[in-house]
């Protein structure tokens, strides 16, 4: 099992989920897009996710997105 997703990333997966841009969630979130991509490189090496999709995928199967509408 990776290490827990801080809130932050999981704030992270759950708009890349939902179709967010880098800008956009930079946007949402109130922090700069630098911020987000950073956020965003880290959520997916604790996930051991290669993107993305992949990202969401693994979010599905470890219980992170459970319940939530995309």
């Amino acid at each position: 099992m990776p290490r827990p997703l801080t809130g932050q990333q999981l704030d992270v997966l759950r708009l890349i989920a939902e179709g967010y841009t880098y800008p956009q969630m930079a946007k949402k979130l109130r922090q700069s897009e630098s911020s987000v991509k950073s956020l965003a490189a880290r959520m997916m090496a604790r996930l051991d996710a290669t993107n993305g999709p992949n990202a969401v995928h693994l979010g599905w199967q470890l219980g992170y997105l459970a319940g939530r509408e995309t």
